[in-house]
């Protein structure tokens, strides 16, 4: 152990101490591959080892380390560890009972002079018994604990307690930084993450998760980018890599300005994701890189998705109905296609929730003697600009898997595999190609979907309700699924009731805004009732204003 303190304090003096007068400051998230060991306590060991050597690492080009939720217990419900905190004193514990692996990460970020995030699990034993957590833990260039968050919105963890009111945990900075803390599904819902920043000053906030990535609108990276540009935070976000169970997605984001480093990877391993990250107000060119941790294996994994229940959406789909324009395909001899160039301008409703689309399209078809079948990005799991797309509106409840239901208002555009609406929110890759019959050219294949221009509006935004830009592009590559890099190019407004987005795109795999009602968190799932008086014909309305007229002439005043 001498050795290896006496290398830490070697390393300290080279790394990175970013000054409070700077513009920026140095942040690294690691996607994290959590290993298993023979049991629960070699597990917790193996990890913490493996995050020690991550944080050496992290050192050398960052101020603030971030690792995943379930990163060092790996699905472990059987061990719990004492985190000895006080709330506006730092803890040293060194001095203080506490588990090894604790004091070993508090090693690591004292010899090398970073600050350090993690998750682990968290037993408070009280004169009632035992209370369960999953808990975030910070620990200052020194060392010490300086922040600890128990999750308040659990997904799935029936075993584990949550504080009686959401805590609102954040730490300021020796490079001049608010950083507050929340975990995972704690995004989904308004405490507490969006209290702290809109109450308590939190202009930048770290995010542990293990998500379980959702078409059309939850993939991990979509969840980050939105609430990211909406609550224009700068966000620290560490996803644990799993992907056979539908979990990756990692990064960097600059608020309203966008990504700017991120991963949503279908290669199993882990790396770390670092960035140059301007402060709040502060203006300059952020940039980042990833560096791989851990030999990956080769090939992929079959990435997981869940989707969501649709069922409930109202739809129509996007169909150009404007006439083919055979174009000569330049470089390919004796090949053809065709192209459709449309506007749509389009209003749908459902239960008084109303949105207006404007849609300017181009869609490219194949003639059936071009060699698709050879085309590379039919393979990828994220090219839906091969298929189809619908408008989608919902006004209603949804669940999050039975643990759980929230409120959503949604204007959308989402992609299908076909014709059918039943094969919306589903991935990609090794699915034939679409074929249209035409009476003049015969079959076409539908090769290709650009939006020029997408307008989505809404003037009918419900109360207590917090409003987000939804948008995901193909990566264009068979080892990541999904882009968010365009973030930055999209126009998002919020006033009053009203929302409005515009943006354009390539290779789109969904669009919208994202409305969380949070005053109908924790009813039933389904469409929001109307109330009633939109369904009124024209009649029924003549009545009952002839109803009316008596009682108004009954309250006037009279003048003699």
């Amino acid at each position: 152990m001498k050795l290896l303190l006496t290398g830490l304090f070697v390393v300290s003096a080279l790394a990175v101490k970013t000054p409070p007068e700077e513009d920026y400051y140095h942040a690294a998230v690691v996607e994290y591959m959590a290993v298993s060991g023979a049991d629960a306590e070699e597990t917790l060991m193996l990890n913490a080892n493996r995050y020690v050597e991550i944080i050496s690492e992290a050192a050398k080009t960052a101020d603030i380390v971030v690792f995943p939720e379930g990163g060092l217990n790996n699905g472990d419900l059987t061990l719990f560890v004492k985190i000895p905190f006080e709330k506006n004193n730092a803890v040293s514990v060194e001095s203080v009972p506490t588990h090894e692996a604790i004091r070993k990460l508090s090693r690591a970020a004292k010899g090398y002079g970073i600050y350090v995030a993690v998750n682990i699990h968290e037993e408070e034993r009280t004169i009632n018994g035992s209370l369960k957590y999953n808990t975030n833990v910070v620990f200052d260039r020194n060392g010490s604990i300086i922040a600890r968050y128990r999750k308040y919105n659990l997904f799935s963890e029936t075993i584990l307690n949550t504080t009686s009111e959401p805590e609102h945990i954040y730490f300021d900075s020796d490079f001049g930084v608010r950083f507050g803390t929340f975990t995972c599904f704690d995004i989904i819902f308004k405490e507490p993450a969006l209290t702290l920043v809109q109450k308590y000053n939190v202009t930048d906030m770290i995010i542990t998760e293990h998500w379980f990535s959702e078409l059309p609108f939850l993939t991990a990276i979509q969840e980050q980018a939105a609430w990211s540009y909406a609550t224009n935070a700068n966000l620290l976000a560490s996803g644990i890599n799993d992907i056979i169970r539908g979990s990756t997605g990692s990064g960097v984001y600059a608020g309203n300005r966008g990504p700017v480093i991120v991963l949503q990877s279908l290669q199993p391993g882990s790396r770390l994701l670092h960035a140059k990250l301007y402060k709040e107000g502060r203006q300059g060119t952020s940039e980042g890189v990833i560096k791989d941790l851990h030999p990956i294996p080769a090939g992929t994994e079959n990435f997981k998705l869940k989707r969501q229940y649709l069922e409930d959406f109202v739809t129509e789909m996007l169909l150009p109905d404007t006439a083919l324009i055979k174009v000569p395909e330049v470089g390919d001899e004796g090949k053809h296609c065709f192209i459709q160039e449309a506007v749509i301008d389009q209003e749908i409703c459902q239960s008084e929730f109303c949105c207006h689309f404007h849609v300017n399209m181009t869609v490219t078809y194949k003639t059936d003697d071009f060699p698709i079948k050879k085309d590379r990005s039919y393979f990828l799991t994220d090219s839906f600009y091969h298929y189809r797309y619908r408008l989608a509106v919902f006004n209603g409840i949804r669940t999050f898997d039975g643990f759980a239901t929230g409120g959503n208002q949604i204007c959308g555009i989402i992609s299908c595999l076909n014709d059918t609406f039943a094969s919306c929110g589903l991935k990609t890759g090794f699915i034939d190609p679409l074929v249209i019959d035409t009476i003049v050219y015969g079959p076409l294949y539908v090769y290709d979907t650009v939006f020029n221009e997408v307008t989505i509006t809404t003037s009918t935004l419900a109360q207590d309700s917090y409003t987000f830009p939804h948008f995901m592009e193909s990566s264009e590559t068979e080892y990541q699924f999904g882009s968010v890099k365009n973030m930055s190019n999209i126009d998002f407004t919020v006033k009053d009731s009203s929302s409005k987005l515009i943006f354009s795109s390539p290779k789109l795999v969904s669009g919208a805004i994202y409305n969380r009602v949070y005053s109908r968190d924790g009813g039933p799932p389904g469409v929001t009732p109307s109330s009633g008086y939109a369904n009124l014909t024209p009649s029924l309305v003549i009545c009952l204003i002839l109803l009316l007229i008596p009682k108004i002439f009954q309250i006037l005043p009279v003048h003699r």
